[in-house]
């Protein structure tokens, strides 16, 4: 999938997906002294150099597939994860009708991977005459927990990775998403 991935986005003629039709987005080199044997698995480094519009796509699985199989420059500021309770409130389920491959990419896939079964609870507020519901101190919880992130909401969705010059991008691994700016 990842070699699929490289080719649906250095040979967009070839591609039925894209909605353009002769603008590489990538070039993929693959040197001779990059690849090696080890066992039965062949090894292969492959150096990719992307252009500007590759950072304008959104929700493209193949974009994905080549992030997922990329080795960083340097190291990558993931999202961030927010505490889950070991005994859950209550469960959700994924939905069962319209969900195909895609699913992650919509609205719907992506507040269902920032869906949360339960929180912990904060303390009753000071000062607060009325008693606060269990439900109330745990959205409480939650809200403070959001709003103290170093990197604020976006850091729950965006990663920050380098290129090789020092530079930095940003990608959205639930979103499938490039951006040069955060």
């Amino acid at each position: 999938s990842v070699l699929e991935g490289l080719s649906d986005l250095a040979r967009p003629e070839d591609s039925a997906h894209l909605p353009w039709a002769s603008q590489p987005l990538l070039r993929a080199v693959c040197p001779k002294a990059g690849a090696k044997l080890d066992g039965n698995n062949l090894k292969v480094r492959v150096w990719v150099y992307v252009r500007r519009l590759l950072f304008e796509m959104i929700a493209y699985p193949p974009l994905r597939d080549v992030m997922k199989a990329i080795v960083p420059a340097a190291p990558v500021r993931k999202t961030a994860a927010l505490p889950a309770l070991k005994d859950p409130d209550f469960v959700s389920h994924m939905p069962t009708d319209g969900v195909g491959p895609d699913y992650a990419f919509s609205l719907a896939g992506l507040m269902k991977s920032q869906e949360h079964t339960g929180y912990r609870k904060a303390q009753q507020p000071v000062g607060l005459k009325l008693h606060m519901k269990d439900y109330q101190l745990q959205t409480l919880a939650w809200m403070l927990d959001h709003e103290s992130l170093p990197h604020g909401l976006n850091e729950l969705f965006w990663e920050r990775w380098t290129f090789l010059d020092g530079s930095d991008f940003y990608y959205a691994p639930e979103l499938g998403e490039l951006r040069l700016e955060n």
